[in-house]
């Protein structure tokens, strides 16, 4: 079964206790607890330390950053930033909107309010042991932010937190089912509708088929937009060839007619714990291909679009590629193309390239 990864931020020897209670606390919601001392990182050799952390960081569903009184090691990435290793894997979090829960030691929150109203800000403060402490905790404010005197005073947040998190996302199941139940029954009404225009006018098999050929098409190409916009990749400098690897994989994968074939039953049958793990199972399949290949992270934008475009093509796309009537290496070679176009067009559009523009 799929679990929801929390990854947890903060300085490690003066919150130890802490976040071992805590990592306890996930485990037993069904989490699973992301934290450096207990191996849950994984450090891919071909990266430094900090940016498998940052990476890590990426993978997670959500984020919770304890501030306590030590600011912690500066990150060595970009050392003239002079921020902390937990500041920047925050502002990971926060570049690719991962929800984040935060908790400041209440001795230290208090002290922040004294640092804020203290013009000069020259005093010497007695719970942290940098100013930056207080630059950090400025950052933070607008989010959601809760003081903390002792472990249980998170604890009993987060519970809050959680369950209100679980109410909402079985809300947003019923709505989203609904909402692809009707989208389903709208598109085959309009497709009827065309079919039936068209062949009013010209009753032949050719204009049959140019119907069915041009509604393929336009199945073919949301299907592309879906996908290529609900993996988002960061890192802004992607390169052609490295847009050629994605397309592969995306390409391999929805190809993929063994893998396809055994979760398709499942997909097409929302919800329930088959479903998710079918969504999952294609889902890591596109995270492990592509973090195998490039040097690039990825992130899912929203779980609803994820499951749209996979039951977008389970619905539309999937019977055209295995249908052996259609001429379905056409159809493929049209997939192929439309991912590299939207792909092409959202990460490395002709204003980029070089020589793209000549103003």
């Amino acid at each position: 079964m799929a679990k929801a990864r929390a990854f947890v931020s903060s300085t490690f020897y003066d919150l130890k206790y802490v976040r071992e209670v805590l990592g306890n606390f996930l485990r037993n919601w069904g989490f699973e607890p992301v934290l450096f001392e207990n191996n849950g990182i994984y450090f891919n050799p071909k990266m430094n330390i900090e940016d498998s952390c940052y990476r890590e960081v990426s993978l997670c569903d959500l984020t919770i950053l304890i501030v306590g009184g030590r600011y912690g090691s500066l990150s060595k990435v970009k050392p003239e930033e002079l921020i902390s290793i937990t500041r920047k894997e925050f502002r990971t979090a926060q570049k690719l909107n991962i929800p984040v829960f935060v908790f400041i030691e209440k001795h230290v929150s208090i002290e922040y309010g004294i640092w804020k109203t203290n013009a000069s800000h020259t005093f010497q403060p007695k719970y942290a042991d940098d100013l930056k402490i207080y630059n950090f905790i400025e950052e933070l404010q607008g989010l959601y932010c809760k003081e903390f005197e002792k472990i249980s005073d998170i604890l009993d947040c987060l519970y809050s937190q959680f369950s209100g998190m679980m109410y909402e996302h079985l809300n947003n199941i019923k709505t989203e089912d609904i909402k692809l139940s009707l989208l389903d029954i709208i598109s085959n009404i309009e497709k009827i509708k065309e079919i039936a225009s068209i062949t009013a006018k010209e009753s032949n098999q050719e204009s049959y088929n140019n119907v069915i050929k041009e509604q393929a098409r336009k199945d073919i190409a949301d299907f592309a937009s879906l996908l290529v916009d609900s993996f988002i990749f960061p890192d802004t400098n992607i390169q052609d060839s490295d847009i050629g690897d994605i397309v592969d994989i995306y390409f391999n994968i929805f190809t993929n007619t063994e893998l396809m074939s055994s979760v398709r039953k499942s997909v097409l049958n929302p919800p329930g714990q088959e479903y998710y793990d079918g969504i999952h199972r294609i889902t890591m399949n596109i995270f492990n291909g592509i973090t195998s290949k490039i040097a690039h992270t990825l992130h899912i934008r929203t779980e609803n679009s994820i499951d749209t475009a996979i039951r977008k093509y389970m619905v539309n796309i999937y019977p055209l590629l295995n249908d052996s009537e259609n001429k379905n290496d056409e159809y493929k070679i049209l997939l192929r193309d439309e991912l590299n176009e939207k792909m092409t067009a959202k990460y490395n559009p002709p204003e980029n390239r070089e020589g793209g523009n000549n103003m």
